[in-house]
């Protein structure tokens, strides 16, 4: 296996863009023309996911697989995702929406069941139980992680854009410490910073320039395009925009494939200023 940092630049420019396709499989959107032919709910919900990642691997540089979706099938949800993370390309991304955190004995489990098990490059993780938490996940140039930095969901300015007693916010604490981590190892440590949160940008990414992004909240969620290629112009790392139930779930019709692509393309070529070459 190649290390991390070449596998992403070839899924880049492979696909010409750094956009990530978001695999959130809810089987009420599920087309019907797709759920007539299943009379079995997990079997539906895998033949949809490995359609789309079918039709779109051409187009995206990846795929984020939020795992509430596949745990809500029940006992057989770890065998529907394995079975679905095995259709993406070798030369795909493929990133846990799992947003572990927990204490080290756990993190190193959870550490050994995505990337060992399922063989993913990247998961999702929550910092707030302390930087101790993430250690676990580093350590394998192969993989990397994404940090729960400034979230896109209203609930962030609970906690995230909270002042600390230094007067930054705590987000801005997590991408400082974040830095600090990324310089003593050769995992890829990543934040998480949505997309709805662009005019709250500027110091989280002064705290950590080279940072790779996993931006949510693009698409259903009314994040604006524009406004965040504004925030990222200088942003000295690599920026990947998520977007989900807009692609996937684009049409119910028979054409819920074809129009899950173009749907992808329009994206594409809305968020290109994102692409270097």
């Amino acid at each position: 296996m190649m290390i991390l940092k070449k596998k992403i630049q070839s899924a880049i420019h492979s696909a010409k863009t750094t956009l990530i396709a978001g695999i959130d499989p809810d089987y009420e959107k599920i087309p019907q023309s797709l759920k007539s032919r299943f009379s079995n709910k997990t079997e539906c919900v895998e033949a949809f996911c490995k359609a789309i990642i079918e039709k779109l691997s051409p187009v995206v540089c990846g795929f984020k697989f939020n795992l509430a979706f596949f745990e809500v099938l029940g006992p057989n949800a770890f065998d529907v995702l394995k079975n679905v993370l095995d259709a993406v390309p070798d030369n795909k991304l493929i990133i846990a929406d799992a947003k572990r955190g927990d204490i080290g004995n756990t993190a190193k489990k959870y550490a050994e069941a995505f990337f060992d098990r399922l063989h993913c490059d990247f998961i999702t993780v929550n910092p707030l139980m302390g930087f101790e938490t993430i250690e676990p996940f580093l350590g394998d140039a192969r993989k990397g992680v994404f940090c729960l930095t400034l979230t896109s969901n209203p609930g962030a300015d609970d906690f995230l854009l909270k002042s600390t007693q230094n007067g930054e916010t705590l987000a801005v604490s997590i991408a400082a410490g974040l830095n600090k981590m990324q310089r003593k190892t050769d995992t890829v440590i990543g934040m998480v910073t949505g997309a709805t949160k662009t005019e709250r940008l500027h110091p989280v990414l002064a705290a950590y320039p080279e940072a790779p992004l996993l931006i949510p909240g693009l698409g259903a969620q009314g994040g604006d395009i524009s406004k965040l290629i504004k925030a990222l112009e200088f942003h000295k790392g690599v920026a990947f925009p998520v977007i989900s139930r807009a692609i996937i779930y684009a049409s119910d019709g028979e054409d819920w494939q074809q129009k899950a692509n173009e749907k992808a393309i329009a994206f594409k070529n809305e968020l290109s200023p994102l692409y270097k070459a």
